[in-house]
């Protein structure tokens, strides 16, 4: 099998922790992230569609420290982005110490990395894209970004543009 050859999330230093923020299917990385290095969790805001089954939902909050499973309203998004925007005013869950991992649909990431911009450097926000990847090693361009990143070989994860 070949490619994607790119980049993961990074590993954390013993003094890095983490927030992590994800929607839809990008909660997935998120998750292997936050198990990997569970005891360096700060929070975890994982939003999604619709109702979740209770097994997943138990799997979530079990694996994840800290997790806030958060549910758009009917007819609504980014009830994820409002609840994260709610939480920083009212709690420093930001520090010079965290790194920032998102990974969702493109919107949401924008918004997430719109919220965070003023608090937290480019340089700890790192965002896992879902770009299509037909050839995996960077030939086609499919997977380009307006800079001229190709998320399969410059990311997947890659700092917000």
């Amino acid at each position: 099998m070949r490619g994607p050859y790119g980049k993961g999330f990074p590993y954390l230093s013993p003094t890095n922790r983490v927030l992590l923020i994800g929607g839809g299917t990008g909660i997935a990385p998120l998750m292997m992230a936050g198990m990997r290095e569970r005891a360096k969790v700060n929070r975890a805001f994982f939003g999604f569609a619709s109702q979740i089954e209770d097994w997943f939902l138990n799997e979530l909050v079990h694996d994840v420290p800290a997790c806030r499973v958060v549910i758009d309203p009917q007819g609504q998004t980014g009830e994820v982005v409002r609840v994260l925007a709610t939480e920083m005013k009212f709690e420093s869950i930001i520090s010079d110490q965290v790194k920032v991992f998102v990974c969702g649909p493109d919107r949401m990431m924008q918004a997430v990395v719109k919220q965070l911009t003023e608090i937290v450097p480019h340089q700890q926000i790192y965002i896992g894209r879902e770009d299509i990847m037909r050839c995996g090693i960077g030939i086609c361009g499919s997977c380009g970004t307006q800079s001229g990143h190709r998320s399969c070989v410059d990311g997947p994860v890659m700092h917000p543009e």
